[in-house]
């Protein structure tokens, strides 16, 4: 067995643990985006792009949502239907079937009517993962989303002159601190 084979790997991630007692953390940005699916990766990502400071909140334990949560693997309606079928959706959209398509993590299914692309779930997830961090948005994952006040239940606040919550269902919904004032870790 070679010398390093029992050698934990290193990556990216790190886990932070709140010791007993202590104070709550606090995370100041600009825009605090709630929920890290397709609509949160894409607020996040565009709003670091206009230079504002971004902090990416999500009660699960990995970023992408459903599209890298589940077995879903496709994206439906990045394409018209029809015979002269051409792409109607963009922004990071173009960087997703871009670069999974470089790697070879797409697949095209083509119809006379419809194009449907299936793509490789990890591939996606390392994707958003280092589009994420070339782009420095504080994440907060595993977090429990209150209106609370109280510090004795929080253990983080994010303080941000607009939050983004897309983690609703029928469209992402922007509004001011006095809506989403504190979140915290699980």
């Amino acid at each position: 067995m070679p010398a390093d084979a029992n050698r934990t790997p290193m990556t990216a991630t790190r886990l932070v643990r709140r010791a007993s007692g202590a104070e709550p953390s606090r995370v100041d940005v600009d825009i605090c985006v709630i929920g890290s699916g397709a609509a949160g990766i894409s607020a996040a990502l565009e709003a670091a792009k206009l230079g504002r400071k971004v902090a990416l909140i999500d009660s699960l334990p990995a970023l992408g949502g459903q599209a890298v949560n589940s077995i879903i693997g496709t994206f439906c309606g990045f394409f018209s239907n029809g015979l002269s079928c051409f792409q109607t959706v963009h922004g990071i959209a173009d960087g997703i079937l871009r670069d999974l398509d470089a790697k070879g993590a797409l697949h095209f299914r083509r119809t006379p009517h419809t194009t449907v692309v299936m793509y490789d779930e990890i591939a996606l997830s390392r994707w958003i993962e280092e589009e994420v961090r070339k782009a420095g948005i504080t994440v907060v994952l595993g977090a429990v989303i209150s209106a609370s006040t109280r510090p004795r239940s929080q253990r983080r606040t994010c303080a941000a002159t607009a939050f983004l919550a897309s983690a609703r269902r029928g469209g992402s919904r922007l509004g001011n601190r006095s809506k989403w004032t504190k979140c915290a870790p699980a």
